[in-house]
């Protein structure tokens, strides 16, 4: 297996980044067709799935929250995720980079439809389960795979912040100081 390079971990971003713009102009122009022809809808998968429109003024599964303290919510989990995305970057996190890439993209899309619209334009149905869009979508992944990872893989003693073994802890703690003199045994 070849170990990345800065280069091909920047190009895997890029094509992810790429990838989800894609994905997120999509949504954008399933919205702006759904919110002009609201009378529209189609079964995609007989009783599975269907593109009928719908606005969800509230959060996840149409939860409501006050406007004031939706717009606090979303202002404070956007720039978390911005810094966490920044942090990533700069540990050479790649897979944490594009795990939030995509979660900060499908909330920007949805942002984007409250200052257009007032609400989330859903647009697909899954009887069974709930409306949603694409930009949910990609929240949804982005921090499933985050989960998924966290508790898939097993801590290092980096992560963990502990020493694993005696030897670290020896090292550590009970090295000889270099300043203070020891008598040698006669």
């Amino acid at each position: 297996m070849q170990t990345p390079t800065p280069q091909r971990g920047r190009a895997w971003v890029v094509a992810a980044a790429v990838a989800f713009a894609a994905v997120l102009t999509t949504d954008r122009l399933i919205k702006i067709l759904v919110v002009a022809h609201p009378e529209n809808s189609r079964v995609l998968l007989s009783g599975w799935l269907s593109l009928r429109g719908t606005r969800n003024a509230g959060v996840a599964f149409g939860l409501p929250l006050p406007p004031a303290a939706l717009t606090l919510a979303i202002a404070v989990a956007v720039v978390t995720l911005v810094a966490l995305a920044v942090g990533s970057w700069r540990r050479g996190d790649l897979y944490a980079v594009v795990c939030l890439l995509a979660v900060v993209g499908g909330a920007a899309a949805n942002v984007m439809d409250r200052l257009r619209y007032g609400a989330v334009v859903d647009y697909l149905d899954v009887p069974w389960f709930t409306v949603f869009n694409l930009a949910d979508a990609l929240i949804t992944l982005g921090v499933a795979a985050l989960l998924a990872r966290a508790l898939v893989r097993r801590p290092t003693p980096a992560r963990r912040n502990t020493l694993s073994t005696k030897s670290e802890y020896q090292n550590k703690f009970q090295a000889p100081n270099p300043n203070i003199e020891t008598n040698p045994k006669s």
